[in-house]
Order: C-alpha cells, then structure tokens, then sequence
C-alpha cells in the first residue's frame, strides 16, 4: 500500500482585519424583514434583552413595532433603524 500525500490545510475562514474599513450598514445586504435573532444583531444586544424590550420590560425604552406571524416575531429593518434614531434622540 503506497502512502498518498495528505492534501493541504486552507483556512476556511479569514478573519477581519483589524486595520479593515468599516462596513456601512446602508450598503451592507440586510434583509427588510428580520427575524428576532437578526433584529438582535442588528441593534447588538441579545435576543434575550430584545424580548424584554418587545414586552415592556425595559423602562424608559419606547415601544419597538414588530410584525407577529403566530408565534413568529418579525421586525421591519425601517422600524429598527426609526426606534434606534428615537432613542438617540432621548438619550434613553
């Protein structure tokens, strides 16, 4: 039995570099509609604290429009991006 050459290793992912540009958001492919795990992405918190805003739980933070489709909660990416401005802008 002849030993055959073991092949390569490649890296499957690169990552960042740190001394990338800066991805903008505006011409980044984000979807219009998001699902809740995406929502959470998009804002950088945890879909955890994203339910407790969606449920009144956090106070002093407006009310976040959602889209529900039986026990799926769907975000609009406008929706996100208005309620993000309103928060700036209370300083919430």
């Amino acid at each position: 039995m002849s030993a055959s050459p073991s092949p390569p290793i490649v890296a499957l992912s690169k990552r960042p570099n740190e001394h990338s540009e800066p991805v903008d958001l505006k011409d980044a492919a984000i979807p219009s509609i998001l699902n809740l795990a995406e929502a959470a992405t998009f804002v950088r918190c945890s879909r955890a604290h994203l339910c407790n805003v969606i449920n009144g739980k956090v106070r002093g933070i407006p009310h976040l429009p959602t889209v529900r489709i039986g026990r799926r909660v769907l975000f609009r990416r406008e929706s996100l991006e208005r309620w993000l401005r309103e928060i700036e802008a209370t300083g919430a």
